[in-house]
């Protein structure tokens, strides 16, 4: 507890709440009415904050849940298995109610219908191990939510990685393209003036596989450490790209040799 005593210690949790996003779980109006004036009143408060940061805990838990789901979802949505259209539909359900829970009973409720759902998508996965991919042969998928890499063969997942896309402004573009040019090692130079924010300096990617015209390729970038790529990367000034797509350097040397030129790059959001 906080050494300010009690009343702290809710200001304390408010915070915590604050912080970690979770503001929308409505904190008891009682905490704020305990005053700290007695001992009977310190240890109600007390039980009041365990209460509370429990929540909080159960909280986070859920949406680590929820985010599972949702890569669940999209893979099978990418793999085309029977059935995935009610995995997003349902994913959106879970995480609705999830958002708008206020207590312990509604949490409850979001954690049995995250934990259907994973059950469901598992099931629906391992009875299709190799999905249903419209396109055959070798094929790349993208994520921007999951900031995921999945690369398939015959509609077979062979080798998955978390990716840095495109930052707010400059986002990675979405569809279906192809390989259509690769070099090793290849120079990248910005397009923008020295003192622009988007400029940068010029560095050699050891491998580099271009998408789309206009400079979308997939390419290493030396700079970001192997802890930064996946979610959230996007939005990082300093690891996202602009609009290219950053693979981690040992993925990327298998990729750049497994790759034949027309080879698809399918998109999503």
């Amino acid at each position: 507890s906080s050494s300010g005593g009690p009343a702290a210690e809710a200001t304390a949790v408010e915070k915590l709440a604050a912080a970690a996003g979770l503001s929308q779980l409505q904190l008891p109006a009682k905490l704020r009415a305990y005053q700290a004036g007695s001992a009977g009143a310190a240890a109600a408060l007390a039980r009041e904050l365990l209460l509370v940061r429990a929540e909080l805990g159960l909280r986070q838990q859920l949406l680590g849940l929820a985010y599972t789901d949702m890569g669940l979802a999209d893979q099978a949505s990418l793999e085309q298995v029977p059935g995935a259209s009610s995995l997003q539909s349902g994913y959106s359900s879970a995480r609705g109610l999830l958002l708008a829970a206020h207590d312990v009973a509604q949490l409850a409720g979001a954690r049995s219908r995250l934990g259907g759902l994973q059950t469901r998508a598992g099931a629906l996965l391992a009875a299709d191990r190799c999905g249903h991919s419209s396109i055959s042969g070798k094929a790349i998928y993208i994520s921007l939510s999951l900031q995921e890499a999945v690369f398939y063969d015959g509609g077979c997942a062979v080798q998955a990685t978390p990716v840095t896309t495109g930052r707010p402004g400059e986002t990675t573009p979405t569809g279906t393209f192809s390989i259509f040019y690769k070099r090793s090692p290849l120079e990248f130079v910005s397009g923008y003036a020295p003192g622009s924010p988007n400029y940068y300096t010029p560095f050699l990617a050891q491998y580099a596989m271009e998408f789309l015209a206009g400079g979308y390729y997939f390419h290493n970038a030396p700079w970001e450490p192997a802890d930064a790529f996946g979610p959230g990367s996007q939005d990082s000034l300093d690891d996202a790209s602009h609009g290219c797509i950053h693979t981690p350097l040992q993925v990327l040397a298998w990729a750049y040799s497994w790759t034949p030129l027309g080879t698809p790059v399918v998109i999503s959001a």
